[in-house]
């Protein structure tokens, strides 16, 4: 073979190469569905399914949150659907999603000193960017008073300095009230620890 033909041999491989390459770098980017971009089932990994156990968890099931739909989700997800006159067959298509978004409560949350949105977002079993969703938030520092709506995992762990005159205010609701949800006798004798059922309601 010719020098020419050698060098346009090695032209085309190296083209090649490339077309090769660029299409590997472009087909490894991961996508990230959120949920109700597409139907979950046994064996789903991703962000949704982790959107889809946090939505579980604040209607009360109990389940850990970790973006993998094993068998005890799936249980859990027969469950809310038996509960609900769904078909129970573990599989979260659009009647499951209606169902979950008829029932999603918020509550109102007072920012606090020294809170940022990843201490909120554990304290109450969500996460920040759906607190972000909920309340259109800016970049930036979270405002001492803001008042922020939550998805409703409605308990929240007493920390220790907490009175429920001061919760009451937090969550905008009364003493009365968390006081009968909660079965207080004492309204002024709360220990740091308790979970405090909290009011919600409709978003």
């Amino acid at each position: 073979m010719s020098y020419r033909g050698v060098s346009t041999a090695l032209a085309a491989l190296s083209l090649a190469f490339i077309v090769v390459a660029n299409y590997s770098v472009d087909a490894s980017e991961p996508i990230e569905y959120q949920l109700g971009d597409r139907v979950l089932s046994y064996g789903s990994w991703g962000a949704d399914v982790f959107q889809l156990q946090l939505e579980l968890k604040a209607l009360g099931y109990t389940l850990e949150a970790d973006g993998h739909f094993g068998s005890h989700t799936r249980r859990v997800v027969t469950a809310f659907q038996l509960a609900n006159g769904l078909t129970p067959d573990g599989i979260v298509g659009p009647k499951t999603l209606a169902a979950l978004k008829s029932q999603r409560q918020t509550f109102v949350y007072v920012v606090q000193p020294g809170d940022s949105l990843w201490r909120i977002a554990q304290t109450f079993g969500t996460s920040m960017e759906e607190i972000v969703r909920l309340n259109n938030l800016p970049d930036g520092p979270l405002q001492v008073g803001k008042q922020l709506i939550l998805p409703a995992q409605a308990v929240y762990r007493v920390q220790p300095g907490d009175t429920l005159w001061e919760l009451a205010i937090r969550f905008r609701t009364t003493v009365d009230e968390l006081a009968r949800l909660n079965g207080i006798t004492n309204p002024s004798l709360i220990r740091a620890g308790t979970e405090l059922r909290l009011p919600v309601a409709g978003p």
